[in-house]
């Protein structure tokens, strides 16, 4: 687990929370295209490798959100597609799957929200299992 010895600068806690930030406001122009979230998030990382720890930290946690909320749409939209040019019916399977997108999506949401309020006041969000890979992404990076 990553520590960070010393509270965030006003600088970094706003860096921080702007990493989430720009994951949300890309929603709107992304929500036909979730990629382009995605996209938004790698730029923002990569302009925070020379941030401080904090904020480069949290920048990586917000693209990995984003890596795994677009994989997880991706896997529903490819199912979507299969079903539907296979003229098939639906199962009930893919009915909870959707369910199961829709409310991690909007648990993603409402967390980023949180995340991007909290991560200003100079708090260290730590989104799970995600946290852990970020963790282990920058170990070696955070002094």
């Amino acid at each position: 687990m990553v520590l960070f010895n010393e509270a965030p600068t006003e600088q970094e806690a706003m860096q921080a929370s702007f990493s989430y930030v720009v994951s949300m406001a890309a929603v709107a122009v992304g929500l036909p295209l979730p990629i382009i979230n995605l996209v938004a998030s790698v730029i923002f990382a990569l302009g925070s490798r020379r941030a401080a720890p904090f904020a480069r930290w949290h920048a990586t946690q917000a693209l990995l959100s984003q890596l795994l909320l677009f994989i997880v749409n991706a896997s529903l939209m490819a199912w979507t597609v299969r079903c539907y040019l296979a003229d098939a019916d639906f199962p009930t399977l893919y009915f909870v799957g959707a369910g199961g997108v829709v409310l991690l999506n909007a648990a993603e949401f409402i967390g980023t929200i949180q995340a991007a309020i909290r991560t200003r006041r100079g708090e260290h969000v730590r989104f799970p299992l995600i946290a852990r890979i970020t963790d282990t992404l920058l170990d070696s990076s955070v002094p």
